[in-house]
């Protein structure tokens, strides 16, 4: 679908026009509430304040930097371009001692 991201492996969903959906009024209720952040059973609703915060994108370039990594590596799963989590994590360790198995 043009203009959304959708990482299903991992359950995550991300449309870049979220951010420019209208709040219902509990919605706002909620998350001003819970300072800018709701946590349900399926969902995380919150502020674009929180989500820069979280994700250290203070300035406009940074967000469109951060959301443009996000659909970058959406594109490079759904074309095959991933490699196994135990061999990421190795190369990683590398030089480091950890409890993993993949240290040992």
């Amino acid at each position: 679908m043009p203009g959304k991201c959708c990482i299903d492996h991992f359950g995550i969903v991300y449309n870049p026009d979220m951010e420019h959906l209208p709040l219902t009024d509990q919605q706002k209720q909620a998350l001003a509430a819970n300072h800018g952040c709701v946590q349900g059973d399926d969902f995380i609703l919150m502020s674009i304040d929180v989500f820069r915060e979280t994700m250290g994108v203070g300035t406009e370039e940074a967000l469109a930097e951060s959301l443009k990594a996000i659909e970058e590596g959406h594109a490079d799963v759904e074309a095959g371009r991933t490699r196994p989590y135990l061999d990421v994590l190795a190369d990683l360790g590398k030089g480091r001692k950890t409890d993993h198995p993949s240290n040992r």
